[in-house]
């Protein structure tokens, strides 16, 4: 959930008074190699996009699908020198606050949001949010993302360019219940997310324990950043306008790669 993607962008990270360093580094270790040696292979195709060239814009990366966990998230968000934006949510939670005080993760109100990105700190987001789990399916590939502007909006408001962060193999990693996927539960399941912000179902993992992903391959494709102006007051026509770049580029991409893993290569891309 969100909160794999706390530790998944922020395990690398440093303030820059240097105060997580020792912390963040420990987790940036044990999470990566964690998760190498989980799935039988993992290959992130334009791992240089990950890492800001020097002089270079500030950019928010931007994960998808979320998949029930965010695997791939946390296991590519380590190769990063950006920090993760969770939902207030996680740090209501027993231990999970305290994880995400451990890892540097940020709260995702605006105003908390607004003061890094006006430190011209990276930042990675999972936009689909908890709806992308309840869309999460082997069967089919969706990510949440028709009415997702406020990303866009702030990436404008301060400059900042997108870029679209595909994981192939996160949909794969737990099965759903026919149930769960038909059409008028999973719209039921939706609107029950929406309401108490909270994902309702689950899915099934391994055999010998259903609570561990499939190991299945993984292949994480990093974008070609969606270049942004700096606008001090967006009107919903230029974050709509910028909005359409952003999911055409992560198409894009999706489509690019989906070859890569047999289960991806005739399976198109929903934008729910």
């Amino acid at each position: 959930m969100q909160t794999s993607a706390a530790i998944a962008a922020a395990a690398v990270t440093m303030d820059k008074d240097g105060e997580h360093a020792v912390a963040l580094s420990a987790c940036a270790l044990s999470l990566w190699i964690g998760m190498w040696d989980w799935f039988p292979s993992h290959a992130i195709m334009n791992e240089a996009g990950l890492r800001r060239a020097p002089g270079a814009k500030p950019a928010v990366f931007a994960h998808h699908p979320h998949g029930v966990v965010a695997i791939n998230c946390l296991a590519v968000g380590s190769r990063a020198d950006c920090r993760a934006v969770v939902s207030d949510i996680c740090f209501q939670m027993p231990f999970n606050r305290q994880l995400m005080q451990t890892v540097g993760g940020i709260g995702a109100r605006r105003e908390t949001v607004a003061t890094e990105m006006r430190r011209g700190v990276d930042l990675a987001v999972i936009p689909g949010g908890i709806d992308e789990v309840v869309l999460a399916d082997p069967v089919h590939e969706r990510v949440f993302l028709k009415r997702r502007f406020g990303f866009v909006k702030l990436a404008l408001e301060h400059g900042y360019d997108l870029v679209p962060v595909y994981h192939l193999g996160e949909s794969q990693m737990y099965g759903m219940l026919p149930l769960q996927r038909w059409g008028p539960i999973l719209r039921c399941r939706l609107w029950m997310t929406k309401r108490f912000s909270l994902p309702f179902g689950f899915g099934v993992g391994c055999w010998y324990c259903p609570v561990l992903p499939r190991r299945v391959p993984c292949v994480s494709a990093v974008g070609d950043p969606v270049v942004l102006p700096k606008i001090d007051s967006p009107t919903m026509a230029d974050v709509a306008k910028y909005h359409a770049r952003y999911v055409e580029a992560l198409v894009a991409t999706y489509n690019e790669h989906r070859h890569l893993l047999p289960a991806y290569a005739g399976k198109d891309l929903e934008v729910w």
